[in-house]
């Protein structure tokens, strides 16, 4: 089982996600973070993982690729992908 403090941190990465991905959708027209949100409901539903930093990770895997949520070129000239990777980091865990 997970705590409600795993709970809170999954509600958490769930809502940035969904702020990552705002207003992106994929070829079709379905918004991006329905595909987020399938990959998560997989590992829960049909691979029966209760791991919270896995459901976590499956939330916000595409985020520090593909969004520009947590990274910024602005931070002393980093690469954006790092500086969004260890915000993340700091956010939830380097797990």
């Amino acid at each position: 089982g997970l705590s409600s403090r795993d709970l809170e941190d999954i509600d958490l990465a769930y809502e940035q996600a969904k702020a990552a991905h705002r207003g992106v959708f994929r070829k079709g027209g379905v918004r991006y973070f329905e595909h987020v949100r399938e990959v998560a409901q997989i590992l829960i539903d049909e691979c029966n993982i209760t791991d919270k930093n896995l459901i976590i990770a499956a939330f916000l895997h595409d985020v520090v690729e593909d969004t520009a949520l947590y990274g910024s070129s602005a931070v002393h000239g980093r690469d954006p992908r790092v500086v969004a990777y260890e915000r993340l980091s700091k956010l939830f865990n380097s797990e």
